[in-house]
């Protein structure tokens, strides 16, 4: 069974780019658009996507269910979708 990995794509473009959303649907995993992001932002999405991912009886990080996305628009945090 091949390993799974969960990921996340932060875009910082101005409004978004459908290409970094289909980068992070081809993998599986969360797309947050942050468009005025400064390092303290992504920082704080980053550390709460990994929050959000308990790994459990040592299998690898799951496939993304916008768990990453839930989390920082519950923040405040800009989201597309």
């Amino acid at each position: 069974a091949a390993a799974r990995v969960h990921s996340l794509v932060i875009d910082t473009s101005a409004r978004g780019d459908a290409q970094a959303k289909l980068v992070a649907e081809s993998m599986r995993g969360d797309y947050l658009c942050l468009p005025n992001a400064e390092s303290r932002s992504v920082s704080e999405a980053t550390r709460r996507a990994i929050e959000q991912i308990k790994p459990s009886s040592g299998v690898a990080l799951g496939a993304g269910s916008n768990r990453a996305a839930r989390a920082a628009d519950s923040k405040g945090l800009a989201k597309h979708g």
